[in-house]
């Protein structure tokens, strides 16, 4: 099942540069939430901070806290919190030379799980819950490279779902898709968040309104608004983001 995760007063450096501003954000569990704002204004440095990827580039510096089910990240492995905490790319990344089956049970043998029929199971398992299972079942030895790049998507979603996190983290998942993949994976989120907690970063104002129960708006490092999607998008309280959801500005 999903745990909540939250951000208090996170702040984020690149050397002498400041990305994010003091962001204090919860994002529920078995919701979908939207990270949303022009280029360059944190929305993915944010959420790399959720999972301490931010921290594994030189030069990157936070701080405040991240808590997952009331509990601080930064008292954990980082292994372990990537692990609960699953990341998404915009460009999907599967390994190239490794077929369909290797890459969803990659991180399943990473953990010391050898056993076939268990890695068999747990790959249709996860493969079932990205959505993939019916078009790849009989091709499964195939590099990942026979697939289209929405399928490749989903066989990274479906990587992600085997070792079993809590939350999944979406930087942009569609952004290089054609709209009937993009479909699909907005269909999928809608399915994961029955499981997962869920946080995407988007440019498509269109995709978080479809998707998200809760947004929020960064604009220039700092977290502007957040509230449910209906209300952020119909009756903002910031000029700012009423600017930017009705396309004055970003």
């Amino acid at each position: 099942m999903g745990k909540a995760l939250e951000a208090r007063a996170i702040s984020a450096r690149f050397n002498e540069q400041v990305i994010l501003r003091e962001v204090t954000l919860h994002m529920p569990v078995n919701q979908v939430t939207a990270i949303i704002g022009p280029p360059g204004c944190g929305k993915s440095t944010f959420i790399r901070c959720l999972n301490r990827l931010h921290e594994t580039t030189p030069g990157a510096t936070m701080s405040g806290e991240v808590l997952l089910d009331g509990h601080s990240v930064y008292d954990m492995d980082p292994t372990e919190v990537r692990r609960s905490v699953a990341m998404i790319f915009h460009r999907p990344n599967p390994f190239p030379t490794m077929s369909i089956f290797d890459n969803v049970a990659a991180g399943l043998r990473l953990h010391g799980l050898r056993n076939r029929a268990k890695l068999a199971e747990s790959a249709e398992q996860a493969l079932r819950r990205a959505a993939l299972w019916d078009e790849v079942k009989d091709r499964l030895h195939l590099y990942s490279s026979a697939l289209s790049l929405g399928q490749q998507q989903r066989l990274c979603i479906a990587r992600a779902l085997a070792i079993d996190p809590v939350a999944v983290l979406m930087d942009e998942p569609a952004s290089t898709l054609d709209p009937l993949s993009t479909l699909v994976i907005e269909e999928l989120i809608e399915e994961l968040k029955r499981q997962y907690t869920i946080v995407i970063v988007t440019h498509n104002l269109q995709q978080a309104a479809r998707v998200a129960d809760k947004t929020a708006f960064f604009l220039e490092g700092e977290m502007i608004e957040q509230g449910t999607t209906t209300a952020l998008f119909t009756t903002p309280q910031d000029k700012r983001t009423a600017d930017y959801v009705t396309g004055r500005f970003g």
